[in-house]
């Protein structure tokens, strides 16, 4: 009968309904974990620039803060590692000094870090805790959380990037070292800002210091 042959239309519908539905509750579920997510996201980006923000010290009777301060620090770190290496007579780095250059860049960050402990620590530790909260969150894709890695990026000027290179390579947040890859801090990394363009490499695993200290011109 007519009224029968309607039955299978009736199904589809039924069928169509409830898969658009399903679609429904799964973008929405997806909408609202991406906002659970940027709350504590933006919340920790917030938390990084109020750090920044408040990093004050008087250094030669003069008085710096924000990333002023932060630039204080950088150069302080350059002077400390060139006077280690002359105190210390290192000589220029080659594949004969690399372990000693590595052992004088981890004694210079350590004195200039200890130096500074009280004004940058909450600074690095936080930093570290935004990073760590993107790369192991669940609430986004991967294909967002590049986009989020790259908005941490921007909010770093360049002696952020030098400090938090030292910080992930020879400081207290070398347990972590995959997240300065992660975040791809390399691309933006001004080698000329390093006390010594080489440190660039240094870090690497040996064979690819040595390879690199035989085929780059410096």
């Amino acid at each position: 009968s007519a009224a029968s042959s309607d039955y299978p239309l009736r199904d589809v519908y039924k069928r169509q309904e409830l898969a658009d539905t399903r679609k429904e509750f799964k973008d929405q579920n997806q909408t609202l974990k991406r906002q659970r997510f940027e709350s504590t996201f933006f919340n920790l980006i917030n938390v990084h620039h109020t750090l920044t923000e408040r990093i004050v010290f008087v250094d030669n009777d003069k008085n710096y803060e924000g990333r002023d301060a932060i630039r204080i620090i950088y150069q302080n770190f350059v002077n400390v590692y060139r006077e280690t290496l002359r105190r210390h007579q290192v000589a220029e780095l080659t594949k004969e000094t690399i372990v000693l250059h590595q052992q004088m860049t981890v004694n210079a960050f350590t004195e200039n870090y200890m130096k500074y402990e009280a004004h940058i620590a909450h600074y690095f530790r936080n930093f570290v805790a935004l990073a760590n909260f993107t790369k192991m969150s669940d609430l986004i894709s991967d294909d967002e959380r590049k986009f989020y890695y790259n908005i941490i990026r921007s909010q770093l000027n360049s002696y952020e990037v030098v400090l938090h290179f030292y910080n992930f390579h020879v400081g207290f947040a070398m347990q972590e070292k995959g997240l300065y890859n992660d975040l791809l801090l390399g691309a933006i990394l001004f080698s000329d800002h390093l006390p010594d363009v080489k440190h660039s490499f240094l870090f690497d695993p040996p064979n690819i210091v040595e390879a690199a200290l035989s085929i780059k011109p410096f």
